[in-house]
């Protein structure tokens, strides 16, 4: 049966998330992991995703249908001239079929025009193999875990962010990554409106900002490495008894890899980044899988 490839729409949601649930599980098992009960709150925020970037990006969010049932989607991102990709999968038993190569043409097609593009990937070496073959630079990552052993003490000076802090969020991405995260920063905005806790450090010409939800660091970005470390302890401080999990931490992060060890954290391989383009020096900062 013939695999078409369209626009998604918002009644694919369901339908889309259904299927990322089904391509992680398969990867759990490939890994000799149990896939464990995904809670109703992760469909919801999944969902709330979705709809974010159908309302942002409609023309970078296409899907694969076989017979009527989605078989594969992708979502990528414009941001200025920076393109991301922070999805794309495929059913397991729709892989190895080219799905993949088909949806990424699409999703390249619909930045054609970017001077730059970034991917979060994980370690499935089928996604590897399509990015690298298709322009990108490979930059080998780990993933830092476990429970903090070393709480840090709590930095000075950093307090929680508010709606007058999104200009704060801009000028930082612009000196780190060459481009923020939305207009306005309304990236920033969403991730926080979902419920990640938001926090900033702005003293003079040094500032930054991290997004976290219980344990999982899920963006940060700094103007220096003094201030990415007392950010990301304040976050280590702040975690209680939460497990610890930061993801594509690459070899130009050797500020949180020293930080997260001093803290008793494990780090193991965990993916990567791959850039192309035009990007800023992309340190310090730890990408959002979602929003890059």
């Amino acid at each position: 049966m013939n695999v078409r490839i369209r626009p998604m729409t918002t009644d694919d949601v369901a339908g889309v998330d259904e299927q990322k649930m089904a391509t992680f599980e398969a990867q759990d098992r490939e890994e000799g992991r149990e896939p464990e009960l995904v809670p109703d709150d992760v469909h919801e925020r999944n969902a709330a995703r979705l709809h974010h970037q159908l309302g942002t990006d409609p023309d970078g969010c296409l899907v694969a249908v076989e017979g009527g049932r989605i078989v594969g989607h992708v979502v990528a991102l414009l941001r200025e001239y920076l393109w991301c990709l922070p999805m794309l999968h495929v059913h397991p038993e729709s892989q190895s079929g080219g799905i993949g190569r088909r949806l990424l043409d699409a999703a390249l097609d619909y930045g054609k025009d970017a001077e730059a593009g970034i991917i979060m990937a994980s370690s499935d070496p089928r996604a590897l193999r399509l990015y690298t073959t298709s322009g990108f630079v490979l930059h080998p990552a780990m993933e830092i875990s476990g429970r903090v052993r070393h709480r840090p003490p709590a930095p000075v000076g950093v307090r929680e962010g508010g709606d007058d802090d999104f200009g704060l969020t801009v000028e930082v991405d612009r000196r780190v990554r060459g481009v923020p995260h939305g207009a306005n920063g309304n990236d920033v905005r969403f991730i926080r409106d979902l419920g990640s806790r938001f926090a900033v450090l702005d003293r003079g010409g040094e500032r930054g900002y991290v997004l976290w939800r219980e344990g999982r660091v899920v963006l940060l970005a700094a103007t220096t490495e003094a201030v990415a470390c007392e950010l990301l302890r304040h976050v280590l401080a702040a975690v209680g008894d939460d497990d610890i999990d930061i993801w594509a931490v690459t070899g130009s992060q050797q500020w949180a890899i020293r930080t997260a060890y001093d803290a008793g954290l494990v780090l193991k391989p965990g993916g990567a980044l791959l850039t192309r383009g035009r990007l800023g020096p992309m340190t310090p900062y730890l990408a959002s899988g979602l929003y890059l």
